[in-house]
């Protein structure tokens, strides 16, 4: 796994050793971390277009809250990927 810098584990949520134990394929870890960074920038950009209701943040006209939409988000995403959890 010798392709993966230290940098890509810093924004994972897994280490480096822990991937070296599953024994997976350098290119599954790199999917693995590829996902999360992009699982991260979505919440991110949800987060900072969310605006302050009754001390509530909410996203869009459609009532939604923010805890709401990282949920689907996240579900979403997920749900289009092969036995990975984050």
């Amino acid at each position: 796994m010798s392709d993966l810098g230290p940098a890509a584990f810093k924004v994972s949520k897994i280490t480096k050793e822990e991937f070296d134990k599953m024994g997976v394929e350098e290119d599954t870890c790199k999917a693995k971390i590829q996902q999360e960074i992009y699982i991260m920038g979505v919440l991110d950009g949800i987060t900072r277009f969310a605006w302050w209701k009754d001390e509530r943040q909410w996203v869009g006209t459609c009532g939604t809250t923010l805890e709401k939409a990282k949920e689907d988000v996240q579900k979403e995403i997920l749900s289009h990927s092969v036995g990975w959890r984050i």
